[in-house]
């Protein structure tokens, strides 16, 4: 069978599938080649304007977002005293010696840093949402919409908006970091030019912190807080100005203290940071003046106190000079003085069961304040080394006074032996003189304390009864001739003493006394020496 051939059959040049795609590239080209640059050109136009504002918009959302927080619009956690402490305690790991004081820290040191935290949280969850609508966006299942304008708009205007609060965030931060940069240095600045004015002042008055208990002596004493404490926790040790405020320093409890030691010494209550014993009124910030009286058994240092202290005390209302008892047991010691002055108590043995506790004047003379400690001490123990390790307050000490009785002299002492009533009133000491004197210098140096730098008054007492002697001519008590005091004694064979005394000390000036008289004349000449010696002319 054969097949028709016929020549003028001719199969289609394009079939439907092909004419279908031919249509799809020609709509492709037309948008490229039409629509495609006006979408550059709407795109540009768009970033080229709109982006930037959009940009400094998110920007200025952020920065307003951070002012918002910093001006107390948004609740942040607090950086609380026992943050504080806890941060503290790592640092008390390299050095145990630092204290952690119950008080809210600075803001520049610590709160800070959790409002720029907060601040930066707050903008990021504006910004989680504006990504998550972009990100839905850009969704593959949206394919089509991707053809048309809005999308696009709306992919660049969340863009610039994200970048913008970004951009605000690390503004904000950079900004807040400058400022911090710049409190921190100036309060550095700041603390360390009071501290060293409250130093330097401390130096000019000679002023410290004198427990009358233990005898330690500081720069900075504790300070107690009025507030209320429930759980205790009052107590402020290093309260000066630092990372816990300049001027003012809030406690715990909310109460406002002073940081200076003029203000805290009149505002609160000073306590000894070894012991805890209050101290006085004004400790660290006027001067401190310490008088330790030492010599041997009998040899008259009770009853030169005993007279000091009357006569200190007469002073008061004279010359711009008002004299105070600190504290309670200086009342109790002064009322038992005044028994003994007056002749109807008798002078007893000091006590070699308990250590001496300061007897503390405040002394006013115009407009200059000091605190005066007297201090005495049994002559058994301070010649006995096991006795007088406890003695601290001989080390801290820059005046002295040493108690001769001229009864214990060899010579007088032969002499005293042919006056029985004199020798009955005088009760003469029976240790050795040098003994006396070594024990307590020797104790000095070997608790390395610098007697080269102090001063001593060399007191000679009985006066009134050693003149009643024929070995007495040529000495004469209460009258202020220092040089004549030296030459009785080297001529009664005791130059080696002297001699050992003014190569010890700085300065020894020389005495001779009737301890029982309060006036200038008597007990009250060493006393007043030395004061003028620590600028402070009582007399």
């Amino acid at each position: 069978m054969g097949y028709y051939y016929d020549p003028f059959y001719r199969r289609p040049l394009l079939d439907g599938e092909t004419v279908k795609w031919l249509l799809v590239l020609a709509a492709v080209g037309v948008y490229l080649f039409f629509c495609l640059p006006l979408l550059f050109l709407a795109l540009f136009q768009f970033t080229a304007v709109a982006v930037p504002v959009l940009m400094a918009g998110g920007a200025g959302w952020a920065i307003i977002r951070t002012i918002m927080l910093l001006a107390g619009r948004r609740p942040v956690p607090l950086f609380t005293p026992d943050r504080e402490a806890a941060r503290s305690a790592r640092r008390r790991q390299r050095r145990p010696y630092l204290t952690v004081d119950p008080a809210w820290p600075s803001y520049w040191v610590g709160q800070v840093f959790i409002d720029q935290w907060e601040a930066v949280r707050w903008v990021v969850r504006d910004l989680l949402p504006l990504m998550r609508f972009t990100g839905r966006r850009l969704d593959v299942s949206n394919r089509k919409k991707l053809l048309m304008l809005w999308p696009l708009f709306a992919i660049f205007g969340a863009i610039g908006i994200g970048v913008g609060m970004t951009l605000g965030v690390v503004l904000a931060v950079a900004a807040n970091l400058l400022a911090t940069m710049v409190m921190l240095l100036l309060g550095v600045v700041t603390a360390g030019l009071l501290r060293l004015y409250e130093r330097l002042r401390q130096l000019r008055l000679r002023a410290a912190a004198s427990c009358p208990a233990c005898y330690h002596v500081s720069r900075l004493p504790a300070y107690r807080c009025p507030g209320t404490h429930p759980q205790g926790g009052n107590l402020h040790r290093a309260l000066r100005p630092g990372r816990l405020g300049l001027l003012r320093r809030t406690c715990a409890c909310g109460t406002a203290l002073p940081v200076t030691r003029g203000r805290a010494s009149q505002q609160l209550t000073a306590l000894c940071q070894l012991c805890g014993h209050p101290l006085h009124r004004g400790a660290a910030a006027i001067t401190d003046v310490r008088i330790p009286v030492f010599g041997a058994t009998s040899s008259g240092k009770t009853q030169l106190l005993t007279s000091a202290l009357v006569g200190l005390t007469a002073l008061s209302g004279t010359r711009d000079t008002v004299v105070e008892l600190a504290d309670r047991d200086s009342e109790r010691t002064y009322r038992q003085s005044v028994q003994i002055v007056d002749g109807t108590a008798a002078v007893h043995k000091t006590s070699t069961d308990w250590v001496p506790f300061a007897t503390t004047l405040l002394l006013r003379h115009r407009g200059r304040d000091a605190l005066l400690h007297l201090f005495d001490a049994a002559g058994e123990n301070l010649t006995d080394p096991n006795r007088n390790a406890g003695y601290g307050y001989l080390d801290f000490a820059r005046t002295l006074v040493f108690v001769l009785d001229p009864f214990a002299i060899p010579e007088v002492g032969e002499q005293l032996s042919s006056f029985p009533e004199i020798e009955r009133q005088a009760n003469a000491s029976q240790h050795d003189a040098e003994d006396s004197y070594n024990g307590t210098v020797n104790r000095l140096r070997r608790y390395g304390v610098a007697t080269e730098r102090q001063r001593i008054a060399f007191v000679l007492t009985k006066g009134d009864l050693l003149t009643k002697l024929p070995v007495g001519v040529g000495i004469e008590p209460g009258h202020d001739d220092p040089a004549a005091v030296r030459r009785w004694l080297v001529d009664r064979q005791m130059e080696n003493l002297l001699l050992t005394a003014e190569r010890d000390f700085a300065e020894v000036r020389y005495f001779c006394i009737n301890a029982k008289d309060t006036g200038r004349q008597g007990a009250l000449a060493p006393i007043g020496w030395l004061l003028r010696r620590e600028r402070i002319a009582l007399t």
